[in-house]
């Protein structure tokens, strides 16, 4: 099942986190819609629609964020 990665950056000194962005991680499936190996056309499509889990990513970084 396909899902997401999200990138953050923690800003210690505040102790706020900051988002980067998201990446989809490809899960490689013919059974997967979101997935560049699903078949086109799928009729009718009954494959999974949805995003399996989320991975988090946190860099660390010693200064204040943007908010204060």
């Amino acid at each position: 099942m396909c899902h997401r990665l999200l990138r953050f950056v923690r800003h210690t000194a505040c102790g706020h986190n900051s988002f980067q962005g998201d990446s989809v991680i490809d899960c490689r499936s013919r059974e997967c819609k979101i997935s560049s190996h699903h078949p086109s056309p799928c009729n009718p499509c009954t494959c999974r629609r949805y995003y399996g889990y989320v991975l988090a990513t946190v860099g660390y970084t010693f200064t204040y964020c943007h908010v204060l």
